[in-house]
């Protein structure tokens, strides 16, 4: 597990965010293999499983959803 989950509003901005982001071994496009909700120490967070589609190495990409704001 990432020890800094990136801070997202809602579970919609999780897939968008991670497809965003480069491959960190060639900077290729990545594609999304899963994104699941799980609980961990209590927890409620995100993870979007990515694989490249240039070269296939695999990442998780964490995400905890920001608590709502005040109006």
């Amino acid at each position: 597990m990432s020890a800094r989950p990136i801070e997202v509003e809602s579970a919609s901005q999780v897939e968008p965010h991670a497809l965003a982001l480069p491959c960190l071994r060639c900077a290729g496009a990545n594609r999304l293999e899963e994104h699941a909700a799980v609980v961990i120490d209590g927890e409620r967070l995100r993870v979007a499983k990515l694989a490249c589609s240039r070269c296939g190495a695999a990442r998780e990409v964490w995400f905890r959803l920001a608590p709502p704001q005040p109006n």
